[in-house]
């Protein structure tokens, strides 16, 4: 799921209104911590929307994202932002900003729209830019961040946003090393910028851990590697080092609800999960604001035990014609979770591919992908453009919510096995381009 650029949070009633062509969803970070992003829906009724929101800090900061493309508004108690957009047919937006704080909320757009992960970022290869290419453009974006500062009224405001500038852009520097050391099959602990970057960072600065710095500072510090599929050593280590290094504890809570986050989306839910909740609840001291994000997921391992009746839904094929997940039972299947958005989904569909074609002379096994996009055209275009040779189909926003929630899942791609009798294999499969889902496969589909 892509997170929108950071910012702060909100507080009582604050307003939204807008016009647009197109379906928003609005991301808001609760608690200044990029994990903890929530995402909810705006109803757009003919071209205009109004949002309105209670939260618990002095204003709001927040992305709202239409299709594939994002803008910002800056949102305080007991006032109006007014926001006209226009979606171009090649689905940037164009946005003019009036009512309470029209000043502050151009900046604002300017800086989510600036450090915006996507803009330093290519699901294809073919036509990602080079890193010096990747830098010189986060110069440009931060420069031109930096030239609207002045027009943000409010001093207090103002610094905090100047801070932030120069977190974000430290943030995105950091994620295209990351990214680079990825392609070149190296360690990024071993670039010596990466380490004089990281020498910059006050772990216990708030407007750091807003950034995703803390983050990355206490992450380079864990000396256990993340295990897919159980991941509970790493997050061991990660608590220790939280102990051992974070004092601030506005920074200790959203690093610990990180941990949570680390452990409930790489963990295949075979582990000792009893053992890891036990733990981690006193690790968080029974923090409730932190527990109830998790608490979905152990109710759902708890439901989807390998050997339980998989849950059913209602998919919608491209043809429009709507079948049930159980109309394919009778076959080992292997369900893929995904949505075009979704750059790690995309990555995997040529993965996909190649193992529909290894198994296509097995009548034993079926593939099927399931697509929680909200926005069909964009899932018809990605098949046009694909045109995969399994079946595709896509759930509503209201069978997606369920099917969402009765399998435990909080980030896609997800990987499902069932049996050929419908019962659930495993809740949180291998991923195509991990061979053992080939391996596992063959065993399961023998004579």
């Amino acid at each position: 799921m892509r997170p929108p650029a950071c910012g702060t949070c909100a507080t009582t009633a604050r307003r939204g209104e807008g016009r647009t062509r197109g379906k928003p969803h609005c991301g808001l970070l609760p608690y200044g911590n990029v994990m903890a992003t929530e995402y909810k829906d705006i109803l757009v009724t003919d071209g205009t929307f109004v949002y309105d929101t209670t939260l618990g800090t002095p204003y709001a900061d927040i992305t709202v994202q239409v299709g594939e493309a994002i803008f910002g508004a800056h949102l305080e108690p007991g006032k109006t932002v007014e926001v006209a957009v226009t979606v171009a047919p090649d689905g940037t937006l164009a946005c003019s900003y009036a009512g309470d704080n029209a000043a502050t909320n151009r900046f604002y757009d300017r800086f989510v729209r600036a450090f915006d992960m996507m803009r330093y970022f290519s699901p294809d290869p073919s036509q990602g830019k080079t890193f010096e290419e990747y830098c010189a453009l986060l110069q440009s974006e931060t420069d031109s961040v930096r030239a609207l500062l002045p027009s943000v009224p409010d001093e207090a405001l103002r610094r905090y946003y100047a801070r932030m500038t120069e977190a974000s852009n430290l943030w995105q520097r950091f994620r295209l090393l990351m990214d680079r050391a990825e392609a070149n099959d190296a360690k990024v602990n071993n670039d010596p910028l990466y380490r004089a970057l990281l020498d910059s960072i006050d772990v216990n600065d708030e407007v750091s851990m807003r950034a995703n710095l803390s983050q990355t500072w206490l992450v380079a510090q864990i000396q256990t590697p993340l295990s897919m599929g159980d991941p509970a050593p790493y997050c061991y280590d990660y608590m220790g080092v939280i102990d051992r290094h974070v004092t601030n504890p506005t920074v200790r809570r959203e690093m610990a609800r990180n941990v949570g986050y680390m452990y409930f989306n790489y963990s295949d839910g075979t582990g000792d999960y009893e053992k890891f909740w036990a733990d981690y609840t006193r690790f968080v001291g029974g923090d409730r604001t932190v527990l109830a994000a998790y608490e979905p997921k152990i109710e759902s391992w708890r439901k989807t035990k390998k050997g339980s009746r998989a849950f059913d839904t209602t998919m919608t094929a491209p043809d429009g014609t709507q079948h049930r997940l159980s109309d394919f039972f009778g076959k080992f299947t292997y369900i893929d979770v995904w949505a075009t958005w979704c750059a790690p989904c995309c990555a995997e569909i040529p993965h996909l591919e190649k193992l529909v074609e290894r198994f296509k002379d097995n009548d034993r096994v079926q593939f099927i992908s399931l697509s929680i996009d909200t926005n069909k055209q964009a899932w018809h275009k990605k098949l046009d453009t694909d045109r995969p040779a399994w079946p595709q189909f896509i759930l509503s926003k209201e069978e997606a919510a369920a099917f969402m929630k009765a399998w435990g899942i909080s980030g896609i791609p997800r990987f499902i096995m069932l049996d050929k009798e419908g019962n659930i294999f495993s809740a949180d499969a291998s991923r195509p381009s991990e061979e053992s889902t080939a391996t596992t496969i063959e065993e399961q589909t023998r004579p």
